[in-house]
């Protein structure tokens, strides 16, 4: 073998590509963590739109707050005048009226208070494990 010659040998690449891998294992998990959290982030910003529909209307109605019933209001009060994208489908879907139960990722919704749908809200949204711990209330 010459001395002078250039290039890499065999055990210069491994370690080389040693590293790589070492280095792709760890960056991988965390991205499809960082992803999840941000789909998480972006059902947030759809309740708070959900809410901000909620209070128009509740201005509009005389202080009553909207019932399953006037969905449709709510929606035209909505950006683009469309239900919220779901982040973790990319599809539009409506918010469920009631209790959370056992809902997929991304959804929102509205349970009633104490005194029913008229007298205040409760938005709810669910994230990759479960309910998210952000709820917006009047009571």
């Amino acid at each position: 073998m010459r001395l002078d010659s250039r290039g890499f040998n065999l055990i210069e690449l491994m370690v080389v590509v040693a590293v790589l891998s070492a280095l792709f294992a760890i960056a991988i998990p965390n991205y499809y963590a960082m992803k999840a959290r941000t789909f998480e982030a972006v059902t947030e910003v759809n309740m708070y739109d959900f809410q901000i529909a909620v209070i128009h209307f509740s201005v509009d109605h005389a202080g009553l707050y909207p019932t399953p019933a006037e969905d449709a209001q709510i929606k035209a009060g909505m950006k683009g005048g469309a239900y919220p994208e779901n982040p973790f489908t990319d599809v539009q879907e409506p918010w469920v009226w009631g209790s959370p139960g056992a809902q997929a990722p991304g959804t929102i919704g509205s349970e009633p208070p104490a005194g029913g749908y008229t007298a205040g809200y409760r938005i709810w949204g669910m994230g990759r494990s479960g309910q998210l711990p952000l709820m917006l209330r009047t009571d």
